[in-house]
């Protein structure tokens, strides 16, 4: 007889939110499981509505050899306080930041489908957010200790009529759609005209160890 290792047990229950929003008939329905080293993160969009939806969860990435891959683990990640925020959408661009931001590309859903991923991150969770990354001075990365108290997942979804553009520019990837239209915001930057955030937040019993960044002058040694 066999038992399982502490690790593949969860240490709480999993967790379910759901939210929505009618005016584009999109569903989010998001569960957490938390294990002792690991996050597991499922979520499913439901198309509700009576055209397509474009749900920008592909964030593209490189390959040793410069090849564009795109994982489903890959997701934006920033801690807000004592909240970890994770999304896959296309986030706000500031002046400030360098034009070096690619917006993620997108999966389709027709009407009344659905799109289902599970995310797993590993402990400690790390930050991973390109405008914070490259503002800092030195050479910046994930090392600092924090913790997080609660989790936050945001999916951004892009309707058909929201004025943007639809194209399919990977044949590597024919069922990515690149995405583009934006929009100056009042504050200040650049956002994706018509994308819809949806959101579900999660309460953590236990602190979440969380890695997040710091920045090493480059004439520390």
């Amino acid at each position: 007889m066999h038992s399982s290792s502490s690790t593949s047990r969860p240490t709480a229950e999993t967790i379910e939110r759901s939210v929505g929003a009618d005016e584009i008939g999109a569903k989010l329905t998001s569960w957490l499981t938390r294990f002792a080293d690991r996050l597991e993160v499922r979520y499913r969009i439901d198309n509700l509505g009576s055209d397509v939806l474009y749900v920008m969860n592909q964030i593209p990435s490189r390959a040793v050899d410069d090849a564009v891959e795109y994982r489903v683990d890959d997701v934006y990640v920033d801690l807000a306080g004592d909240t970890l925020e994770l999304t896959k959408g296309a986030l706000l661009v500031r002046h400030t930041f360098p034009a070096v931001y690619q917006y993620p590309d997108a999966r389709v859903v027709a009407a009344g489908e659905s799109l289902t991923e599970t995310l797993v991150l590993s402990l400690p969770v790390k930050v991973r957010i390109p405008y914070r990354r490259k503002s800092g001075r030195g050479e910046v990365r994930a090392s600092r200790k924090a913790v997080a108290r609660r989790i936050a997942l945001s999916i951004g979804v892009v309707p058909a009529d929201s004025g943007c553009t639809f194209s399919r520019d990977r044949p590597a990837h024919p069922d990515v759609v690149t995405v583009r239209g934006e929009s100056f915001e009042p504050g200040g930057g650049l956002l994706l005209i018509g994308q819809t955030m949806l959101s579900t937040r999660f309460p953590l019993s236990e602190d979440l160890p969380v890695l997040d960044y710091e920045s090493i002058p480059w004439d520390s040694h």
